[in-house]
């Protein structure tokens, strides 16, 4: 038996080994074959040998490119011929079949058409396959710089399936620009043309208009001239051959097209322009509907005219190559500045793109206008061939989508926390407005139908599920949206497809898709859920609440899943909360088992701390799971702790008894917060309003929480006046926080009888009062402060060298004193007056005692008194002066301001003493009051009178007289004497002088007083009214009123100013006071001019050793100089002073008569 088995594997064996070398024999030749004749032969290999176009019937046009290069273009809507020649270029000698194409592709990538044939070639055998297409839209583009581009794709395409040995060159593709129109301009209509036209071919119409008007007169110049051509057999021009072109010209060369009777321009004839406008004018002008061309500019993406010309025009006439809407001009080329030759049949291109602009959005008609004036003319344009290329809006389009997702898809776990987002573009390829429908979806149906996965966020946004209509989308623009895939929890372990599709929204048809690969891994995971209020729980301190919550296995295995929370504020830890199995009695619990996409509810119970501030608190619940679950998910909560308000406030004092006395009391308020949050309130302060009570601030400072305190004051002023009562002031403090929340407290307030008197003081040290000088009065003002009726006893305090004393006036008399009203004040007069030789501030008290107070109350007011010389004003009088005659001399005496830093005003008086017997002494008028500034001095003169009356009444002849000068300041006051010497000639007395000069009666005085008896009577009238005029001096001034006063009366003693129109006149209602008025305190007072007239109305001769020759006051000298005006006078006019007035009166009223001169 083994040695069979032997031989049977070893005939087995054998049987093998023949096969093999069998088949080693039949592959040798073959080998040996290759080797010897090189490389293997194509057997078969079928391609594209050619694609041309047109027959000898219809040819395809051809337009030169810029570089010299021909570009074939065809026309729209005009039928084309279209060969391919396919080859079998293959050495096979027995024939194979094969399918041949002719595809027609728009450039927005859509096959418009398709013809196919089929083929059975052997190798190098070749067939001719012809079709026809006529191009329904252009699509055309000639550049600025003569360039023709664009075109249909037309594509020869052969198939020969899998015996194809080089597919490589199976598509063969060409470019055909196809124009819109096309006219080589040899035909049309005008007043001399012949050619024959034909309906609905569009030609060109010539039609004339009055000259700036659209009223037709006739055919105009247009004509068609034979000689020569562009392109054809003709050219049209707008003048007679050999002559110039009409003045005053407006005629267009219309393109359209003549319909026989019965059509109508709103029929599309075929040509490919479709409809058109009837022109009545050139209707009626050649008894034939016409169509002018209606161009709808918004159904073409781009245009371009071009036209062919030579010759020129004369200056402001041109030609334009342009458009028309509604029969007025709407743009175009003006062939006048377009840089057309002027040489004979030298044809220039002429480009007009009309791209954009108002013509992409409207309807206009095309032509030529023609337009001259009267000036110079010539023989015009020359124009040929109407070409007009564009890319013309086809309904068809394509889209290109673009998105982010990976080449080998997606992998995913069930609740993926990171899901797919697939973010894609999409730009519409086409040329007008499209809609399109984005709709995803995944080959698993559970999905789709139970868990709603997949979200759309797109530029539609009302609309977010899988399947959107996208907003209309402009040609060429691109859109933005994003495709969002929730992977459902549990989902199983599969392999599944993510498919996405773009479909026209409008009318359906994909225009494209994608497919992604997606895979569910195995996975763990959970997801915690929470259905509520964005604000889970709001609990005040110490408050507890539950939340309910979702736990979810949303993995595809069995897991354990640990709790834990996690909180944002210090103030929680895990001690404030607690997870629980239901709601009511629910057990605590730690973790959760979940079987696969199981889910179930658990509660979360917060306790809120005991300090916790208000707030928001944000709580992190954690579901990890255990090994081997490495999964984990977490949920955030918001829980909220309300503010809440607690505020104490406790006064220092909750009773206070006050007299209303005008000390202020304050009550403090303290302030203890023990809510749960710092915070600031508005304070409110309520009482009797007579009490003037206050707070101390409007608001308290932010006082912190739990038991913070902070301190204000109710601050009580207690003014006087305030009737003895109980009073309540209540204090309302409102939260900032929350206005709702306010807190008050109440201070009970107790005033009692008050006495108060108050005394006035008096400061005279402003004055400066003289020892020995009459007495005056000063008044005290004693008010009454307290609250009730009051009497006062009132006393003196008296100081040494004053004598004082109370004088009985209306309001207050001493012996009956009056009951005062609370609030109330009288004045109590005090008389005084100073011992002559007292010096230094003197001060005088004078004391109220309140009598319903039984002597418990009073007060005392002060007056100080500035007697005597303070050093502050000096006097140095003069060396004494001489007078021998009758007539008047100055004494002078030197006035200096001591005072360092204050000016003063001061007014000299005089006391004449026995002098006022014999003489009239007065200050000059200009001195009688100035101002003299600190450390500054000035020189005053006092006058002195002697009539001749006066001077032969002396008792003496040699006699000298003391004159006492008065100086009252602002400061102080001061005194000199100046002296002042008379000497009289003995022989003026005649006889026996001596005798008669001391029996006082002499010859002369008899004569004078016989003259004077003599004219008394006639000047009574007049000493009447100097009497009247005359007062007792004024009381001495003791303010700053009272030197106005003075100055006033000063300035009224002075003479009036000239009976002149320019001169101002001393007004009625200024007199002049008694008290300074030194005329009248003279010793014959204001008789004094009478008795001073002289006898002898020559002037006594003056030695040359005396002073001045004196004049009477009546005849001062003519003129001062300016020099001797004082330093407040008016400035004198050019030439000096006015005619007829004084330096005295220039001083006093010269701006006045620089206001009437119109000087200032």
């Amino acid at each position: 038996m083994q040695v069979a088995r032997t031989l049977v594997q070893m005939n087995r064996s054998k049987t093998l080994f023949l096969a093999l070398l069998m088949l080693f024999a039949a592959v040798t030749p073959l080998l040996a074959s290759t080797s010897a004749a090189g490389p293997r032969v194509t057997l078969i290999d079928y391609t594209i040998q050619d694609l041309s176009f047109g027959n000898a019937s219809v040819q395809t046009e051809s337009w030169t490119q810029a570089d010299g290069t021909f570009q074939e273009y065809s026309i729209r809507a005009v039928p084309l011929e279209v060969q391919a020649t396919f080859k079998q270029a293959g050495e096979s000698l027995s024939s194979s079949n094969a399918v041949g194409y002719i595809q027609i592709w728009h450039p927005v990538g859509v096959m418009m058409d398709e013809w196919s044939v089929n083929l059975s070639l052997i190798g190098g055998q070749s067939h001719i396959f012809t079709t026809e297409w006529t191009p329904a839209a252009a699509h055309s583009i000639l550049d600025d710089g003569g360039n023709l581009s664009g075109g249909y794709i037309v594509r020869g395409v052969v198939d020969a399936g899998l015996a194809e040995e080089k597919p490589i060159n199976d598509v063969f593709d060409v470019n055909l620009p196809i124009a819109i129109s096309y006219n080589p301009m040899d035909r049309g209509a005008c007043s001399s043309c012949t050619q024959s036209i034909g309906y609905n071919n569009p030609t060109f119409a010539a039609i004339g208009y009055e000259a700036g008007g659209n009223t037709a007169d006739g055919a105009g110049p247009w004509r068609i001239d034979n000689s020569s051509a562009s392109d054809g057999t003709a050219h049209w021009r707008h003048s007679v051959p050999g002559q110039q072109y009409e003045s005053m010209a407006n005629d267009w060369l219309v393109w359209g097209w003549f319909i026989p009777v019965g059509a109508s321009c709103n029929d599309d004839p075929g040509h490919g322009l479709g409809y058109g406008i009837q022109d009545n004018d050139i209707t009626n002008l050649y008894a034939t509907v016409f169509c002018r061309v209606s161009m709808r500019g918004y159904d073409f993406v781009s245009m371009q005219l071009t036209t062919m010309a030579y010759g020129g025009l004369g200056m402001n006439d041109e030609v334009v190559l342009g458009a028309t809407r509604s029969g007025a001009p709407y743009g175009g080329v003006n062939l006048s500045t377009a840089g057309i030759s002027g040489t004979t049949n030298d044809w220039t291109r002429v480009i007009w793109n009309m791209t954009g602009g108002n013509h992409a959005t409207s309807e206009f008609s095309l032509g030529y206008h023609f337009m001259s004036d009267n000036s110079g003319a010539t023989a015009g344009f020359h124009l040929d061939q109407w070409l007009l290329f564009g890319v013309q809006k086809v309904p068809e389009y394509t889209i290109t989508v673009d998105c982010d997702n990976p080449e080998t898809g997606y992998v995913v776990v069930p609740a993926d926390p990171l899901p797919p987002s697939l973010h894609c573009f999409l730009t519409n390829n086409g040329y007008r407005e499209k809609s399109i429908r984005i709709t995803a979806n995944i080959d698993n149906d559970t999905w789709m139908n139970y868990h709603s996965p997949i979200r759309i966020d797109s530029d539609n946004i009302g609309d977010h599920d899988y399947s959107v209509p996208l907003n209309p989308l402009p040609a060429g623009q691109t859109t933005e949206f994003w495709i969002n895939l929730t992977i459902p929890s549990g989902s199983n372990v599969e392999d599944l497809n993510w498919t996405v599709n773009f479909t026209d929204a409008t009318v359906g048809g994909v225009k494209a898709d994608l497919n992604i690969p997606l895979s569910v891994a195995a996975s763990y995971s959970v997801n915690i859920k929470y259905v509520g209020q964005n604000i889970a729980a709001s609990l005040y301190p110490t408050e507890s609440g539950l939340v309910k919550m979702t736990l979810s296995n949303s993995g595809n295995q069995m897991a354990y899943w640990n709790l834990n929370a996690f909180f944002n504020r210090t103030e929680w830890s895990s001690q404030n909360i607690r997870f629980l199995d239901a709601d009511v009695n629910g057990s605590q619990i730690t973790y959760m088992q979940l079987q696969k996409g199981e889910e179930m509810d658990f509660w979360a119970e917060f306790t809120a701390p005991d300090e916790v501030g208000p707030g928001l608190t944000e709580v992190t619940i954690v579901a990890a799971g255990q090994s081997p679950a490495n999964a984990q998910m977490s949920k955030k909560l918001t829980l909220e702790t309300p503010q809440t308000h607690s505020l104490v406030l406790t006064p220092s004092e909750s009773v206070i008894t006050a007299l209303a006395d005008k000390r202020t009391r304050t009550v403090e308020i303290d302030f203890t917060n023990n809510g749960n949050a710092a915070d600031r309130y508005d304070l409110e302060l309520t009482s009797d309003w007579r009490l003037d009570a206050r707070m101390s601030q409007p608001m308290t400072e932010e006082i912190g929480a739990f038991g913070d305190s902070s301190t204000v004051l109710v601050v009580l002023p207690m003014p006087y006046g305030v009737r003895a009562d109980t009073y309540y002031v209540i204090l309302k403090a409102t939260s900032q926080a929350d206005p709702t929340y306010f807190v008050t407290v109440q201070v009970e307030l107790i005033i009692e009888d008050t006495y108060l008197i108050d005394v006035s003081d008096l400061d005279m040290t402003g004055q400066t009062f003289v020892g020995g000088a009459d007495s005056k009065t000063a008044s005290f003002e004693v008010t009454n402060n307290g609250n009730g009726f009051d009497e006062f006893e009132i006393s003196l305090g008296i100081p040494a060298g004053m004598n004082a004393a109370i004088i009985p006036n209306e309001q207050y008399n001493p012996d009956s004193p009056p009951s005062v009203d609370k609030g109330a004040s009288i004045n109590v007069t005090v008389e005084y007056s100073f011992d002559e030789g007292t010096n230094g501030i003197l001060k005088l008290v004078v004391t109220a005692t309140s009598i319903q107070s039984s002597g418990s109350a009073g007060d005392a007011g002060e007056a100080s008194f500035q007697v005597g010389s303070q050093g502050w004003l000096e006097l140095t009088p003069g060396e004494m002066v001489v007078i021998d005659g009758d007539g008047w001399i100055y004494a002078n005496v030197s006035v200096h301001n001591r005072h360092p830093t204050n000016s003063q005003l001061i007014r000299l008086d005089v006391d004449s003493e026995e002098a006022r017997k014999y003489a009239s002494v007065r200050v000059k008028s200009s001195d009688s009051s100035f101002v003299l500034d600190p450390d500054l001095r000035r020189t005053a003169s006092i006058k002195f009178t002697l009539s001749e009356t006066q001077l032969l009444n002396l008792p003496e002849n040699e006699m000298v007289f003391n004159i006492t000068v008065l100086a009252t300041g602002d400061d102080d006051v001061a005194s000199t004497v100046v002296q002042i010497k008379v000497e009289r000639d003995a022989s003026l007395l005649g006889g026996d002088s001596e005798a008669e000069a001391e029996s006082g009666i002499g010859i002369g005085t008899i004569l004078a007083f016989l003259f004077g008896a003599l004219v008394s009577i006639g000047l009574i009238v007049v000493l009447i009214q100097v009497v009247r005029s005359t007062n007792l001096e004024e009381e001495e001034i003791s303010t700053l009123t009272g030197y106005q006063s003075q100055l006033e009366a000063t300035y009224g003693s002075v003479p009036a100013a000239p009976s002149i129109p320019e001169a101002p006149t001393v007004p009625e209602s200024s007199p002049p006071l008694p008290s300074t008025d030194t005329v009248a305190n003279s010793a014959y007072g204001g008789a004094a001019p009478i008795f001073e007239q002289e006898v002898n109305p020559t002037p006594t001769p003056v030695p040359e050793s005396s002073p001045p020759t004196p004049v009477p006051d009546s005849s001062p000298p003519a003129s001062t100089p300016a020099t001797d005006l004082p330093a407040d006078a008016a400035e004198l006019p050019p030439g000096g002073l006015p005619n007829g007035w004084t330096a005295e009166q220039w001083a006093h009223y010269g701006h006045e008569y620089r206001e009437q001169k119109g000087l200032d």
